[in-house]
């Protein structure tokens, strides 16, 4: 699963929010390429694999990693799907700025999401 769970941030970026070319995500968002959301994952599972057998920690833990690679996945591929569908990108500032009932949602949250929902 390293391809479909890997730089979903970016691919939330290029799909979702519109940004033209992964120069301009490092330019734009002031960040390198590391993939935190999988690093984190892959730290979950990591330490529910160490942990010891009769421990309710271990089940827990796996459960969490696997609902986060599930989360990934589903943002990866429906960011893909949100471009392939011809929806209209959601814009780099907030775009639930002028909507009186939404709180101020940072444009990066709100396109995971999305693509989370999407997938």
């Amino acid at each position: 699963l390293i391809p479909e769970t890997s730089l979903s941030s970016l691919a939330c970026a290029r799909y979702v929010r519109g940004v033209p070319s992964v120069a301009a995500y490092v330019w734009c968002s002031s960040s390198d390429l590391s993939d935190h959301p999988r690093c984190l994952t892959l730290l979950i599972l990591l330490m529910a694999l160490f942990a010891p057998t009769e421990n309710a920690v271990r089940k827990y833990l796996f459960v969490v990693g696997t609902c986060l690679v599930v989360i990934l996945l589903c943002a990866n591929l429906g960011s893909r799907a949100y471009r392939k569908i011809g929806l209209r990108y959601i814009g780099t500032q907030s775009p639930t700025k002028g909507i009186k009932c939404l709180p101020r949602i940072p444009g990066g949250i709100l396109a995971f999401l999305t693509a989370v929902i999407a997938g």
